[in-house]
């Protein structure tokens, strides 16, 4: 008897929750089918990032996340909502190298110093210093080089 109320006691929630997730499980298909669908790199983007959006806040997988939102970034780069997109889930996943090299990367890609995706990824890159890297010497010497003008893009 004590086996069948452990077999029980684990199956009843795996197949509630299972239920619950079949709605987000099944926009997140849908998503995937018109990315790989699309032939306009914005639209392409925008069914990649619909999906990772999903899988990051109702499936709760930021690692598959971060995977859908870098392909929207490939299909539309610098796209300020897939920057913030990637950087949520890398985060969430705690690949903090990853995401270092991701905005190093975009900064080295030669965006004007003053548009407003230099300046997303530069604070990105910043805040990941300051947050859960604890480099906090590096980003005082990005805000020091940023502000005498040296690190341009």
């Amino acid at each position: 008897s004590f086996v069948v109320f452990m077999v029980i006691k684990v199956w009843v929630p795996f197949r509630l929750s299972s239920r619950k997730l079949r709605p987000a499980r099944l926009r997140v298909q849908q998503a995937k089918q018109r990315a790989v669908q699309a032939h306009d790199p914005r639209l392409k983007a925008e069914a990649w990032r619909e999906a990772a959006l999903v899988v990051l806040e109702e499936l709760h997988n930021p690692s598959l996340a971060s995977r859908f939102a870098r392909r929207a970034e490939r299909a539309d780069p610098g796209n300020l909502e897939t920057l913030s997109l990637v950087s949520q889930s890398l985060r969430r996943a705690k690949r903090f190298g990853a995401l270092e090299r991701f905005l190093w990367k975009r900064l080295a890609e030669g965006h004007a110093e003053q548009s407003a995706v230099y300046d997303r990824v530069f604070d990105e890159l910043v805040a990941l210093y300051e947050g859960p890297m604890h480099y906090e010497e590096r980003a005082k010497a990005l805000r020091q080089l940023r502000g005498s003008g040296r690190l341009t893009a």
